[in-house]
């Protein structure tokens, strides 16, 4: 289990929005990610502050995983589907070389988008004055998804 400091809710991963896109247009739900430890995020795709330094996070979490021999899905998911779409999350998994299975760009209607946000307790922000990122991690055996409010360097791997 990932777990998250500060948890401020928590909520069942198959009462979250399912229908999304990856970055290679395939359908993605996200209750076919049972069974799985999934640390989730949202981003924009075109932020250049805040979002390089949460991926970052995300890679060192990778490279900790990956020394342990356990499995970790990173999901990130867009905060605007207008301009998020998955041909755009695609050059950004290229550009950054985040070519992982395991790693999902998402993007989904503004529905959607709205309602995960809501759902786990992470606001739409401005990304030029946001100081803290946002992750959610899923317990596997409770199938819960908690929120954070705390830095993801505050996240530790246990």
């Amino acid at each position: 289990m990932v777990p998250c400091r500060g948890s401020a809710r928590s909520v069942n991963l198959g009462e979250l929005p399912q229908s999304w896109h990856d970055d290679r247009s395939r359908d993605l739900v996200l209750a076919g990610l049972r069974g799985h430890r999934v640390i989730l995020t949202m981003a924009y795709a075109t932020c250049h502050r805040l979002c390089p330094a949460t991926m970052d996070e995300f890679k060192r979490m990778q490279r900790v995983v990956d020394a342990r021999g356990e499995i970790v899905d990173f999901v990130i998911v867009g905060y605007d589907p207008k301009n998020d779409s998955p041909a755009v999350w695609h050059q950004y998994r290229l550009s950054r070389g985040l070519n992982r299975d395991n790693w999902h760009f998402l993007s989904g209607s503004h529905a959607a988008t709205l309602q995960l946000a809501r759902q786990l307790g992470f606001p739409f922000w401005d990304v030029r004055r946001t100081r803290d990122a946002r992750a959610a991690c899923r317990d596997l055996r409770h199938q819960r998804v908690s929120t954070s409010r705390a830095r993801l360097t505050e996240l530790p791997l246990v």
